[in-house]
């Protein structure tokens, strides 16, 4: 760990990795060639109220197998870091069970407390909820 700072808005960790090498995801060759790196900003659990962002320097890497069709791929860090991702696999894990609570009956005390509406999409780790809402909702299924 780099430096924690308690932000007006919110607690920064800044981190990075310091594994020698990591390995291509394209062929699983090990790698110790560096290629530049750049910072990824990652969305955490809050911490007492406050909401957390993960400052994390990732490096790139060259991949050393001349068969592969990565010729670089980025370090991803187990546990903390995925492919794409702009949140931790903790704090996805909380939006998903939280989606799935606001699946509830709107008469039962969690389904009010949570409406399935006021959630983003990805948050629902069920999808859309009826063959409606995969279609687009009401104004989606006209002349049909």
């Amino acid at each position: 760990m780099e430096s924690v700072q308690v932000e007006e808005d919110a607690v920064v960790f800044t981190v990075g990795s310091a594994i020698p090498a990591a390995t291509c995801p394209s062929c699983g060759t090990t790698s110790a060639r560096t290629h530049g790196g750049y910072r990824r900003r990652l969305a955490d659990l809050p911490i007492s109220g406050r909401p957390v962002r993960i400052d994390v320097g990732v490096r790139r890497f060259r991949c050393d197998d001349p068969g592969c069709g990565a010729a670089t791929f980025a370090e991803q860090i187990p546990g903390l870091t995925a492919p794409f991702a702009r949140r931790t696999a903790g704090l996805t894990d909380r939006l998903a069970a939280i989606g799935a609570g606001a699946g509830r009956p709107r008469r039962s005390p969690a389904g009010r407390e949570a409406g399935h509406a006021s959630l983003p999409r990805h948050a629902d780790p069920t999808g859309p909820r009826t063959a409606q809402a995969a279609r687009g909702g009401i104004d989606g299924d006209r002349g049909r």
